[in-house]
């Protein structure tokens, strides 16, 4: 003999697996959308692409990523800054532009997430269970243009938590012309103003490599008459 269920318990039980396909739908939505946040729409060439410099967490952890900056499709004369960050503690963490490259600690130009003084113009960046975080920004070009970014003069500040006491730098990124500035050494062949390389300088009565040598010439004897 079959049970019969009641009408309500029927709907209710409908109910539940449709809210359970809903809410997975959504959860895969969320996924796709997180591991597609850094990378540049379809057609669209990275104007920057930049690495963090590697630093430490609040627990130690090791902390690296990226940085790209590409020109905004939905908002013209606009830049989207994309990064993704791994090690960061899981939490929020603030992170904001600053004049001066990274170590210089110059002031914000530009508050991502929002400071004491100035409000942002997106949230703080948020590092899930797995350490990492991603997150686009739309810098408006009263913000910042690209000109101003390609000076090599602002880099891209990612502190220890979020807040208005987010502490101090998790990682930090040079964007511009100091991403790809390189040191300059000097090589053995580099000489102060107005000195000689050992090239220059000889022994008298001896000749350089590869020049070419003259017979030496005896003192004529008079002749006697």
């Amino acid at each position: 003999m079959s049970r019969r269920y009641p009408f309500w318990f029927v709907l209710l039980l409908g109910g539940l697996l449709v809210a359970a396909c809903a809410r997975e739908e959504e959860e895969e939505a969320a996924v796709e959308a997180e591991e597609t946040a850094t990378e540049a729409p379809p057609g669209v060439q990275p104007l920057l692409t930049t690495q963090f410099e590697p630093g430490a967490s609040a627990r130690g952890e090791p902390v690296a990523g990226t940085a790209t900056l590409t020109s905004s499709i939905t908002e013209p004369g606009a830049l989207e800054l994309a990064v993704e960050i791994t090690g960061l503690s899981e939490g929020e963490h603030a992170w904001h532009i600053h004049s001066g490259v990274c170590g210089t600690e110059g002031p914000v130009v530009v508050a991502l997430s929002g400071t004491k003084d100035m409000a942002g113009i997106t949230g703080f960046l948020a590092a899930g269970a797995d350490e990492t975080a991603r997150a686009t920004a739309v810098l408006p070009p009263t913000a910042l243009t690209l000109a101003q970014i390609q000076s090599g003069q602002y880099s891209l500040y990612v502190h220890e938590r979020g807040g208005l006491d987010f502490g101090g730098t998790a990682t930090c990124a040079n964007l511009g012309a100091a991403a790809g500035a390189q040191p300059k050494t000097l090589t053995p062949e580099a000489t102060q103003p107005g000195t000689t390389t050992p090239a220059d300088k000889t022994t008298p009565g001896t000749a350089q490599p590869g020049a070419a040598t003259q017979p030496e010439k005896k003192p004529r004897t008079p002749r006697k008459y």
